[in-house]
C-alpha cells in the first residue's frame, strides 16, 4: 500500500527515538570532553565544567527524553512516560556505583550531586508528565508543566550558597575513621607508596596532598585515597593547605573562604572569611598580619581573635612561615630571625603569655631555618654562616628542644655545605628527626641519643633515585616530595 510505513512505527514515535538517541550521544559526547579537560588544566572553564558539567548533561539528556515524550502525542503511554523518568535513574545509579567505588574517571567531585539532582528531577518530570497526560491537559498546560520541569533543573544546578555549594565541593568523604596501622621497626628508606603532587603535609590523621584543583587525603601507611575536597573556583590550592599536628583539622583557602574539614572523614566543619593561617592548632590560628611577619594574631576555629603578640624587636619569621610556626603541646612555637642570631620562641596557645625563647644558633647568620615538632620535643634545623656574603660552605645542624621550657637536649651536627631550598626540611617521629643532606639524601638522626644512624641514602621515585624536599611523618611513615611526586618511606 502506497505511504505503508515498514517498520510500523509512526513519525512521531521515530521522533521520540532521535531525540533519546541524540541526548544519549550528546551524553557521550560531553563525556569525552570531561575528560579531555581534566587533563587539560587548571582554568576557570576546566574547573566550571568537571563541577557543574555532568550535572548540566544529565538534565539536558532527561529534558529531551520528556520533549520526545510530548511529541508522541497519541502513543504517549504511561508506560512510556515511566521510561522517560526511568532513564535519569538508571544514569544515576551509575553514577552512585562509581563514586562508591571510584572506578568511574569522569570528576568525583559531582558524582552524588548528579545522582541526587538526576533522581529527582526524573522522578518530578515523570510524576507530572503522568498527571498531565491522565488528566487529559491541553498542550499549552503540558508546556508549562516542561518550563517548570527545566525551572527546576536549573535550580539544582545554580543553587546558591550552602550544602549544595559544600556538595558540590566535597568530591569524597568517608565513615571509615580507621587507619592503617602505624608501621615500626627502623626506618629503612624503601618506598612504600607513591602519589602525584607538587608538595604534601602529613599529620596522624593521614596525608593531604594539595593540588591546583583541590586538597586529596591518602592514608599514610598504604598510600590508598580516603576523601577529596575540590574547589570550583578559580584560584590555586597548591600553597593553602595546612594540617593541625594533632591530626583533628585540615584547612584550605579555597577562592571564597577558609574552609575547615573534618581530617579523617572530609567533611566540612567551618567556613570562615579569612586569609589563609601560617600555622592550624587543635583550637587555633595562627596569622602573621603585615610584610615584616613579625607579629603573631591567634583566631579559634569560629574565626573569633584570641590574642596578639608582637616578636621582640627586630625579630621576625621567614618568608616560609609555614616551615617556622608550628602549634602542639597546647602551645605555638616559632623559629625567627633576630638581631643577635636565630631564636625558638614559645607562647601559651590559650592567650599568648608565658613566653619562653632560647638562641638555636652560635652565629648571627643563618641560611636555613626549619621548626617541626615531636612527641614532647621541638626539632629546629639551623644553617650557621660563619661568612656571610662568600662561597664558603655553610655550616649545618639539628637541634632537639624539650617541648616545655626549650632546654636543649642535644644538638647534632650535621657537615658543611652549600645549601638549597631544601636544607630547611625537618620531620620528626617517635623513631628520630630526619631532614636533607647535601646531596638531597634523607639523613636519620636518631631521638634519644642524638647521633646520625643508618646510610644516608636518596629515595627512590620513578625507578631512580631522587632528591628529596617537604619532609614530613605519620604513622611510622616519612612523607617527601621526590622529583616531583609524593612518596611514603619506611
Amino acid at each position: 500500500m502506497d505511504g505503508e510505513n515498514p517498520t510500523g512505527k509512526s513519525p512521531a514515535g521515530r521522533g521520540a527515538a532521535t531525540a533519546v538517541g541524540l541526548g544519549l550521544l550528546l551524553a557521550s559526547a560531553v563525556g569525552l570532553a570531561v575528560g579531555w579537560f581534566a587533563e587539560w588544566g587548571d582554568s576557570p572553564d576546566a574547573r566550571w565544567l568537571e563541577s557543574t558539567g555532568w550535572l548540566v548533561v544529565l538534565s539536558l539528556v532527561h529534558l529531551l527524553l520528556l520533549l520526545g515524550v510530548l511529541i508522541d502525542g497519541d502513543r504517549r503511554t504511561p508506560g512510556r512516560i515511566a521510561a522517560a523518568g526511568a532513564v535519569p535513574l538508571v544514569l544515576a545509579l551509575c553514577c552512585g556505583w562509581a563514586a562508591a567505588t571510584g572506578n568511574s574517571p569522569y570528576p568525583a567531585g559531582t558524582r552524588w550531586p548528579v545522582v541526587v539532582a538526576s533522581a529527582g528531577i526524573g522522578i518530578v518530570g515523570a510524576l507530572l508528565l503522568y498527571w498531565a497526560d491522565r488528566g487529559g491537559r491541553p498542550a499549552p498546560r503540558r508546556a508549562a508543566i516542561l518550563l517548570s520541569t527545566i525551572a527546576v533543573a536549573v535550580a539544582l544546578i545554580w543553587a546558591p550558597a550552602g550544602w549544595w555549594r559544600d556538595a558540590v565541593n566535597v568530591h569524597s568523604v568517608t565513615t571509615d575513621v580507621a587507619l592503617s596501622e602505624a608501621t615500626h621497626g627502623p626506618f629503612r628508606n624503601e618506598p612504600l607508596w607513591t602519589h602525584p603532587g607538587r608538595g604534601s603535609l602529613a599529620a596522624p590523621s593521614g596525608v593531604f596532598v594539595p593540588t591546583g584543583k583541590g586538597v586529596v587525603a591518602l592514608d599514610p601507611v598504604t598510600g590508598e585515597r580516603r576523601w577529596s575536597y575540590r574547589d570550583a573556583g578559580r584560584s590555586s590550592l597548591a600553597r593553602t593547605v595546612l594540617a593541625d599536628p594533632s591530626g583533628g583539622t585540615v584547612v584550605v583557602r579555597d577562592s571564597t573562604d577558609l574552609v575547615l574539614l573534618d581530617a579523617l572523614t572530609g567533611e566540612v566543619r567551618e567556613r570562615l572569611d579569612l586569609p589563609a593561617p601560617e600555622a592550624v592548632g587543635a583550637r587555633s590560628l595562627v596569622f602573621t598580619p603585615g610584610e615584616a611577619h613579625s607579629t603573631l594574631q591567634v583566631h579559634d576555629h569560629t574565626g573569633a581573635r584570641r590574642w596578639r603578640r608582637n616578636l621582640p624587636a627586630g625579630c621576625e619569621t621567614s618568608r616560609h612561615t609555614r616551615d617556622t610556626i608550628v602549634v602542639h603541646h597546647g602551645r605555638v612555637y616559632v623559629a625567627a630571625f633576630c638581631p643577635q642570631g636565630p631564636r625558638v620562641f614559645s607562647f601559651d596557645g590559650e592567650d599568648g603569655s608565658d613566653q619562653v625563647s632560647v638562641p638555636v644558633a652560635g652565629e648571627r647568620h643563618t641560611d636555613c631555618l626549619g621548626l617541626t615538632t615531636a612527641p614532647d620535643a621541638v626539632a629546629v634545623r639551623t644553617c650557621p654562616d660563619r661568612a656571610p656574603g662568600t662561597r664558603q660552605g655553610t655550616f649545618n645542624e639539628v637541634r632537639l628542644l624539650d617541648h616545655r621550657d626549650l632546654d636543649l637536649v642535644w644538638r647534632v651536627e650535621l657537615g658543611t655545605w652549600n645549601v638549597s631550598a631544601s636544607d630547611r626540611a625537618i620531620a620528626a617521629d617517635a623513631r628520630g628527626i630526619y631532614t636533607t643532606g647535601e646531596s638531597c639524601e634523607i639523613l636519620t638522626i636518631d631521638r634519644s641519643a642524638g647521633k646520625l644512624t643508618g646510610t644516608a641514602t636518596k629515595p627512590r621515585a620513578k625507578g631512580r633515585d631522587g632528591c628529596a624536599s617537604t619532609l614530613s611523618a605519620s604513622r611510622g611513615t616519612l612523607v617527601a616530595r621526590v622529583d616531583g611526586v609524593v612518596v611514603g618511606l619506611g
